[in-house]
This record gives structure tokens, C-alpha cells and sequence, in this order.
């Protein structure tokens, strides 16, 4: 697939307004410091070429399979390239994407590991045409998850804790972070 991603960094991506509300609704948390040392505006723009495939190792209602991943990305954003390997175990699980709808219930694990090569990123390099805050990259980065899901008809929820290595020189060696998804698939 091919992929278009444009928007804009700094004050106007309202990122500052969204991350302290988020915040606040938690009252044990602390409201990330450090919003005076922001990107400045810039217009950006990532194109990525994307290509997965899904295998069957084990089909069937307890199904094992395989899931390769691959994608390079270019932009003043971002600018990587990605490859991944996920092992996914299931009992009467649904494809990873196509949109098949089962009216049983399903469940399915899975592990995977990314290597990621990057090239640039805003986040990490500073603004493009303008000098700012910066800190030194580390190009290769790993990522490894876990995950688990239901599905029952055409609506799924997923869980995944996800690990990523150091990404530049002065931040954290992991840095571990969790996601929570529900997708509905096919037209409502």
C-alpha cells in the first residue's frame, strides 16, 4: 500500500492542549513539563510504502500464523525503513485485516519483534529549516510486543504492550508503552 500523512508540527498541532487534557482527567499523573522547548511550526509530510502478508502455519478454528511486515517511509517527518516478523496463535480468531465477519466468538495471542533503520526524525533531529532543541539519534531501534484479542462478529478488541530500545542517546534505554484498540470491520 501507499500512504500519504500530511499535518503540522509545533503550536498549531494543538498536541500541547490534547496532552495536558488528556492528563489532567487522571489526577495521579503529572502533566508533562517541557512544552516551552516544542517544535516550531512546520508544515510536514511522510510518504510510505507499506507491504504485509499474513501465512497460515496451522488453519482451522485453533489456527497458528505468521504475519511479515515491511514499509519505507520519506519525509521531512520521517524518513525510515521497517521489517517485522509476528507469530499469531488463535482459536477461531479473524484475519489480521481483511474483513471477514464470524458470528462465534474468537481469541488470539501474538508476539513480534520490529527492526526499525531511521534515517530522520523531526522528533529527534529539530526542525528542518530552523535551529532548536535536538538530541543525538540512534539509528537502529528495536521494538518487540505481545498482544491478545477477542472478536465477536465484526467487532474486535485488542490489547498490546509494546517495548521499543533506546532511541537517542540521552533518553531511556526501553521505553515500554500499552495500546487498547476496538475496531468494527466492514460497513456499519
Amino acid at each position: 500500500s501507499l500512504r500519504v500523512k500530511a499535518g503540522v508540527t509545533g503550536p498549531p498541532s494543538l498536541a500541547e492542549q490534547l496532552q495536558v487534557t488528556f492528563h489532567e482527567m487522571f489526577p495521579t499523573v503529572i502533566v508533562p513539563p517541557g512544552w516551552n522547548n516544542q517544535l516550531k511550526f512546520e508544515p510536514g509530510l511522510i510518504v510510505t510504502a507499506s507491504r504485509k502478508n499474513f501465512s497460515d502455519l496451522r488453519a482451522g478454528p485453533a489456527s497458528i500464523g505468521l504475519i511479515k511486515s515491511g514499509s519505507i517511509s520519506l519525509g521531512n517527518i520521517l524518513s525510515d525503513a521497517e521489517g517485522g516478523l509476528t507469530l499469531r496463535a488463535g482459536l477461531n480468531a479473524p484475519h489480521p485485516w481483511n474483513l471477514e465477519k464470524k458470528n462465534h466468538p474468537g481469541a488470539y495471542a501474538s508476539f513480534g519483534v520490529r527492526e526499525d533503520i531511521v534515517l530522520h526524525s523531526l522528533f529527534l533531529d529539530g526542525n528542518t529549516f530552523r535551529g532548536g532543541p535536538r538530541v543525538k539519534r540512534i539509528p537502529f531501534v528495536w521494538q518487540k510486543e505481545i498482544g491478545a484479542g477477542f472478536s465477536m462478529g465484526s467487532t474486535s478488541l485488542d490489547g498490546r504492550l509494546i517495548t521499543r530500545s533506546q532511541e537517542y542517546t540521552t533518553g531511556r534505554r526501553y521505553a515500554p508503552y500499552g495500546t487498547i484498540s476496538m475496531t468494527r470491520r466492514g460497513a456499519f
